[in-house]
């Protein structure tokens, strides 16, 4: 069966499937990889467990390209390009120096990722020091550093990890800085975005953790609610009002080709987290207004959320009195559950604007400025209290006489009482982040995707057809560009449709690109021997971006206060090309 994993609007990977038939596994391929191997020797977990790839073998090195034996065979537990997770602390140091032990002299580049996996495992045993010493051995392995893909994948997460470490070393703004000019070194790519942002950490300057999210929420639509929580959070309330129509609900991201009652069970799931979306996100926002002194604004706004829920919740249509017997029976049954559903949802999404609405009627009292009935209010509500609470206390603390003493004691009291955001991201949330290693011979064509010879379109064998292909516009003007590479990385992938759309701009005389959304699908096939799985293994990325190629000048009225999440047409492709039109290596 052929899987993949999605990578969408939250930027987290989770199991996804793309149907292709199931792929039985032939018992004389059972019998070879027995023969070759039962599993690879000891220390293919080792290698596992230090860097996430498979154990290398001397035909190849099992992270850019497969391990093989008897120069075809790739046994289980040897590396298929596929990165899993790691150990953590004292036995991920052990299992890379096992690795590294074991490690064929030849396969330079992954010593320089075992050595800079070894260093983030020093890391999460507080061991700066050594994690720079690690990093500075990883650099020296470099033979042929001056690769520049080498440069913009493995060599960029070396840098990311330093830039940690040098931060974990007390040199904070040495570590911000070099995180902050590693991210240009490749600023369209998400997970050099991420990388960016974990190692500047969580203290930097406010404006270089801002200008590192509005990068990421140009190539992710759904990063510009983050953009939106941090400017409330940080009582910025003029910009979490303007950025609140730009925002994009998530969306579950799971299995494909599962059944029809799988599907509308996800259809349901996904309306119960939009509804909660969209009424949390509509009563931060009047919120936001309310703490500006708007309180008929304020309160419409959760009038609107309160008209909009209720209007989603109806019940669903009556069924079609055509349908069979049998139909019938089966749609009443899942009409029945969606009813069901929409009431609980209704019921629970409603709470949610029902505690905003406490929440903006405290916030008008302090706009008002009567800071003693506010606080009182504080103290006697029984909600989570969190950043709306926080800003209020500040602010409280701020304006309260410095000869209350008995006030200011009680807000300091409820102020500390409230965690401040600000814990590190978990060092395995870093490693996933960092670009995978590339090479030239995993750059795919940069061709058109021609459907093969006899394959219908829309077909599965159409759809794995590596290169571009694009489909629209729609009604507004929005155009789906997608990218198929076999054994490009998903860096690789995403930046070749984005390259794929400046290239659609500058041919229509367009100077703009704007993303709108997008969708991202790792694929897998998976291999069963009578039913049971043997191994999955990696089978290439797909991104699709649905995007409007415009001018900044004529940018449609439905994408207004948008603009700063254009992206220049004209700097994408000279920052791209280089790297993917140039001639492959056979």
């Amino acid at each position: 069966m052929m899987h993949a994993e999605l990578t969408g609007q939250s930027g987290k990977i989770v199991k996804s499937a793309r149907g292709a038939g199931v792929v039985a596994a032939a018992a004389g391929l059972a019998l070879i990889a027995q023969t070759c191997a039962v599993r690879a020797d000891a220390s293919s977990e080792q290698y596992r467990g230090c860097d996430g790839y498979g154990a290398a073998s001397s035909a190849g090195d099992g992270m850019t390209e497969w391990a093989t034996v008897l120069l075809i065979f790739n046994p289980p537990g040897y590396g298929n390009t596929s990165r899993s997770g790691t150990s953590r602390g004292a036995e991920g140091i052990a299992d890379c120096d096992a690795a590294l032990a074991d490690l064929p002299a030849k396969h330079w580049r992954r010593k320089v990722s075992l050595l800079r996996a070894r260093a983030l495992h020093r890391l999460d045993q507080d061991d700066a020091s050594g994690a720079l010493s690690d990093l500075d051995l990883a650099d020296a392995a470099a033979s042929m550093g001056d690769d520049p893909l080498f440069a913009r994948s493995l060599g960029l997460g070396v840098k990311y990890v330093r830039a940690l470490a040098l931060r974990r070393s007390g040199r904070e703004a040495k570590g911000e800085a070099l995180a902050l000019s590693v991210e240009a070194e490749r600023p369209y790519d998400r997970q050099s975005v991420v990388a960016a942002i974990i190692a500047l950490g969580p203290k930097a300057p406010k404006e270089d953790r801002i200008a590192l999210e509005r990068t990421l929420a140009k190539l992710l639509p759904t990063a510009v609610d983050s953009l939106f929580m941090g400017a409330l959070a940080g009582a910025d309330y003029k910009s979490a009002i303007a950025l609140y129509g730009q925002l994009t609900p998530y969306r579950e991201l799971g299995e494909v080709n599962i059944s029809n009652g799988q599907q509308r069970e996800r259809q349901m799931r996904e309306f119960a987290l939009d509804e909660y979306f969209h009424a949390s996100r509509a009563g931060a926002y009047a919120f936001a207004l309310a703490a500006l002194g708007r309180e008929a604004d304020a309160r419409a706004a959760l009038a609107d959320a309160r008209t909009k829920l209720s209007a989603d919740t109806q019940p669903p249509p009556p069924l079609d009195p055509s349908l069979s017997s049998t139909e019938h029976a089966r749609e009443t049954a899942y009409r029945e559950e969606d009813i069901a559903n929409r009431k609980k949802v209704a019921e629970l999404a409603g709470q949610t604007i029902d505690q905003w609405q406490s929440r903006v009627d405290m916030r008008l009292v302090l706009s008002s400025g009567d800071i003693a009935r506010a606080l009182a209010a504080l103290k006697a509500s029984q909600l989570k209290r969190g950043w709306p609470e926080q800003t209020m206390l500040d602010e409280i603390l701020q304006r309260l006489a410095k000869t209350d003493a008995a006030s200011r004691s009680a807000a300091q009291a409820l102020r500390t009482s409230i965690a401040d955001s600000g814990e590190e991201p978990s060092l395995e949330t870093l490693f996933k982040a960092l670009p995978e290693p590339e090479t030239a011979d995993r750059v795919p064509p940069y061709v058109e995707a021609k459907k093969p010879f006899l394959a219908m379109t829309g077909s599965q064998a159409d759809l794995d057809a590596e290169g571009y292909r694009s489909r629209g516009p729609d009604g507004r003007g929005v155009v789906t560009v997608g990218f198929r590479g076999d054994r490009g990385t998903a860096s690789m992938i995403e930046e070749m449709a984005l390259l794929r759309a400046a290239d659609m701009a500058r041919q229509q005389g367009r100077t703009k690109i704007l993303i709108v959304d997008r969708r991202d699908t790792a694929f897998w096939i998976s291999t069963t021997y009578y039913g049971t799985p043997v191994r999955a293994d990696p089978d290439g990325f797909q991104t699709e971006l649905d995007v409007l190629l415009t001018n900044a000048s004529s940018l449609p009225s439905e994408f207004v206060g948008q603009e700063w999440r254009l992206l220049d047409a004209d700097e994408v492709y000279n920052a791209l090309a280089p790297f993917y039109l140039r001639a492959r290596v056979k």
